[in-house]
Formats: structure tokens, sequence, C-alpha cells
């Protein structure tokens, strides 16, 4: 079975680092895969991450095959997830079923939302929460089919910040809309097509 724990190594960044920063060099790689069935999907997204604890910040960069966008929201938590986006969620509680949701659309729209999971297709989800100094850069160059988004996230915004060592329960989605239809996919596929699954969660440890 496969190991969905991703080793978040420490970095230093100035700043939000451009997609090619050399800062991103080197670093373990998360493949996007289909969330109902772990095969793997017509478009392939690819999943960076560190962490400066120095800073408290948590960066992240997709790179995405993308041929077409879908993606008309203009503002924060407009329900973007109705249309193309990526998704990471963060267990900062310790409670795997309360999380943190984030998305970005292509057009860099930002949701973020305070999760309450009460059991399969029922969540309650926080609008009211933001994260402070969220930070992303998204751009699609239709030309080369390529979707790039880079986040930097504040660890001090969480419910907590991770101390080295620390364990997180996390996953990583996409959501993509073309003339094929609509493809879920996922770090650790959940096995059916909904997102809201936290016992398929993997684990996200800075180390």
């Amino acid at each position: 079975m496969p190991d969905f724990t991703y080793a978040c190594l420490p970095r230093r960044a100035d700043g939000l680092p451009a997609p090619e920063d050399a800062v991103w060099d080197g670093l373990p790689e998360m493949e996007l895969v289909r969330t109902e069935t772990g095969e793997a999907p017509a478009l392939r997204t690819r999943v960076r991450a560190f962490y400066d604890p120095q800073a408290a910040m948590l960066y992240l960069r997709f790179l995405c095959e993308d041929d077409e966008i879908l993606s008309d929201y203009a503002h924060r938590d407009d329900p973007i997830y109705n249309q193309d986006v990526l998704e990471v969620f963060l267990c900062d509680a310790g409670d795997p079923h309360r999380y943190k949701e984030f998305e970005v659309s292509p057009r860099n729209v930002q949701f973020d939302a305070d999760i309450r999971y009460h059991g399969p297709h029922d969540t309650t989800v926080g609008l009211s929460w933001d994260l402070t100094g969220w930070q992303t850069r998204t751009h699609w160059a239709p030309d080369a089919k390529r979707l790039c988004s880079v986040w930097r996230m504040s660890l001090s915004g969480m419910d907590h910040a991770p101390q080295p060592g620390e364990r997180w329960r996390m996953n990583v989605y996409r959501i993509d809309h073309s003339a094929r239809g609509m493809e879920l996919s996922a770090w650790s596929p959940t096995g059916e097509p909904n997102f809201h699954v936290p016992e398929r969660f993997g684990w996200l440890i800075f180390r």
C-alpha cells in the first residue's frame, strides 16, 4: 500500500518565491491520482512543499497540466469548488474531524474555511474563519497548457504552529473541468468522488 507521508523540509524564503525559484529544487514531490481509483489522471498535477520554522510559514507549489480552464468566480470564499480549483486540507487541531480547507482557482481567487466533519457527506463549513496574510500567485499559460500556483501560508494563523517533528494530517486535491468532463484528483485517493474523507488523509511531517 502506498505511504502517503510527506517530509516537509525546513528552508528559508523571502516573500512568495517564484515557481522556478531554486528553493523548490530537490524537494520531495506529491503526484496526484484519480480520487476514486488511484489511477493516473488525464492531466498531471505535481506538488512540492516546505516550511520556514523561523518565520512560521508553509509554502506550496502546484505544477499542473491544463488545456482549458473553467473559472468565473471573483471574490474570496465564493464557491470556487464548483469549477476548476486546487485544494489542501490541513488538520492542525489534532482532531481528524476538524480541519482547515484551502482552495485557489486558476484566477487566483481564494477560499478558506474551518471544517467540522460529522460523518459521510455531512460537514459544517465555517466561512467566517480566514487565514490572515495568506498569499497566492496563480497563472495559467494556455499556449503551454500549464497551470502553476504558489502559496505562502502563516502557520501562526493556524490553531497552533507546529514544532519540528510534529505530524499533521493532510490531503491535496484538484478539480478540473474540460470537454472530457469533470476529473477529481487527490494525493491520497479517497476511493469515492468526495474529498471530505478524513480517514484517507495522509501525513505532513515537519522535519
